[in-house]
């Protein structure tokens, strides 16, 4: 019977992570300065199901969240989300003034160029689908 599960779940983690594409995939930081990094992309849901992230993980930084900036009565906050809705046939882009992660504590001194894999998590903590963030030094930007 424990075989048949896993089987099943491997399917299902197949088939979800078929079901996502992820495009324009960057986190930016600042070197030498103690404060979070900030990861974009653009995560698109080609399943005709609604699916939910409840977790993001990096085994790069100590703590990673998503995060949404809010603009009221003229001032920018940013708030923690505790889960992040992709509806069925539609894009989510994580983007500066909107959708982010936040990526606190990095374990190893970041370096531009690196590659930094991220895995993202359902409400039953199953693993979704992962993507690889190359890290860019704001301070090396035009």
């Amino acid at each position: 019977m424990n075989m048949i599960k896993s089987l099943a779940m491997t399917l299902a983690a197949i088939l979800c992570v078929s079901s996502f594409s992820l495009h324009a995939n960057v986190i930016k930081f600042l070197p030498d300065i103690d404060l979070p990094s900030v990861g974009y992309l653009t995560i698109h849901n080609k399943s005709d199901k609604d699916f939910e992230i409840y977790r993001v993980k990096s085994n790069d930084f100590r703590k990673v969240e998503l995060h949404q900036s809010v603009t009221k009565n003229g001032r920018t906050s940013m708030q923690k989300l505790e889960k992040l809705k992709i509806p069925a046939n539609h894009e989510i882009k994580l983007e500066p003034s909107g959708i982010h992660l936040m990526l606190f504590e990095p374990k190893h001194k970041l370096q531009h160029n690196h590659e930094i894999p991220i895995y993202f998590f359902d409400e039953n903590n199953n693993e979704v689908f992962k993507t690889v963030l190359t890290l860019k030094n704001r301070t090396k930007e035009g």
